[in-house]
Parts: C-alpha cells; sequence; structure tokens
C-alpha cells in the first residue's frame, strides 16, 4: 500500500508490526490533514479572500411612493404639477414653496440639496444665474387642493424642475425631482411631503 511497505516486499522481508503502525498511522495523519485542508478552502471559498467594503454604506433616502402613471426616461417632460395638502399639513401652517426651474446645465450642480439652503441662498443664486433658472415661489395652505401649477410656457426647454418645501420638520426640506415626471403630484402631509406620479 504504502512506499515503504512496497520496499520491505521486495527485499523479501515482511514489515514489522511497529513500522507498520507507524507508517500507517502517518498516512491516516497525512489524509486527515489534507481533507481538512480541503474542508476549509472550499468553506472559504478558494484561496481568495472576499474583498471588504472600503467605506460604510450610504444610508438610505426616503424615495417617493410608486404609483401608476408614466415617467420620461430622459430629458425634461414634466406637463402637469398638481397639489394637495392635508389639513394637518406642516402643524397646521402654509408651507413655504419654490419650483425652480433650471434652463442652464451648468447651474444644476450649484444648487443646495434641502430647502433650508435654499431659502437663506435663493436672492443670491437669482442674481447670479441670471436667465439661467426661473423660480416660482408658493404658499401652500392646509387644506389646499387638489389644485394644479401652471408651468413657464417654455418648460420643454428646461434642463431640471426642482421644488424646495420649506417644513418645520427639519427632514421634510428634502429637494424634490420633478424633471422626469410627465404628471406628478405634491401632498403635504403633516410632517412631510410625497411624490406620486398621477
Amino acid at each position: 500500500m504504502c512506499a515503504s511497505n512496497a520496499n520491505a516486499a521486495q527485499n523479501g522481508a515482511a514489515p514489522r508490526r511497529g513500522e507498520m503502525a507507524s507508517t500507517t498511522a502517518g498516512t491516516l495523519r497525512g489524509f486527515l490533514l489534507g481533507a481538512l485542508a480541503g474542508l476549509l478552502l472550499a468553506a472559504c471559498g478558494g484561496t481568495e479572500r472576499a474583498s471588504e467594503p472600503l467605506a460604510e454604506p450610504a444610508p438610505v433616502v426616503p424615495v417617493p411612493r410608486p404609483c401608476t402613471g408614466s415617467v420620461a426616461t430622459a430629458g425634461n417632460a414634466l406637463q402637469r404639477i398638481g397639489i394637495l395638502a392635508r389639513k394637518n399639513g406642516n402643524r397646521g401652517e402654509p408651507v413655504p414653496l419654490d419650483l425652480v426651474f433650471v434652463y442652464d446645465p451648468a447651474l444644476f450642480a450649484e444648487l443646495p440639496r434641502d430647502a433650508g439652503a435654499w431659502f437663506k441662498r435663493r436672492d443670491a443664486i437669482r442674481l447670479l444665474a441670471g436667465s439661467g433658472l426661473q423660480v416660482v415661489s408658493l404658499a401652500i395652505a392646509p387644506g389646499t387642493g387638489p389644485a394644479h401649477i401652471n408651468l413657464p410656457e417654455d418648460v420643454a426647454l428646461v434642463h431640471r424642475v426642482l421644488a424646495y418645501p420649506l417644513y418645520h420638520e427639519p427632514a421634510a426640506r428634502r429637494v424634490l425631482e420633478l424633471t422626469r415626471f410627465h404628471d406628478v403630484r405634491l401632498t403635504f402631509e403633516e410632517n412631510t411631503v410625497t411624490m406620486c406620479r398621477e
């Protein structure tokens, strides 16, 4: 069976009992170690180590609830913005809302990502942007709607359409991107704005 046993048989001498036991034990030990190594490699997925994440995953940001309706695949196709405000919205107070129509694509990267920052910097941004953007400012009173907002006549030329709702609740102040929708409804809830395709 093993090389030492074959050599002993060829020499015409039978292996002694102690030699055979130690050889068999060595063979068994080698076999077990090889099997264990194979199992460990299989369990670890081979010799390559799984790559570890370089950074923590990004936090999940709430997204608009899914509704029926059509969505544009590219560019601005917005045709209508609907408004509905619950009576208990924003602690029963009107919500300042700016709709920003961005004509110059270079301006988009400079715009704030929440309404608090937008309202603080709005006048300076409008002064620097010139004709590169247009702002429609509204105050959405509790219990308003359903109603629709008139869009600029040249809305087809707009690069991005953003909505900045200035809620008391800071978490509700995130900018809303309306560009890819044909028809969208903004519902002003108690502590947030939901965006739904109509």
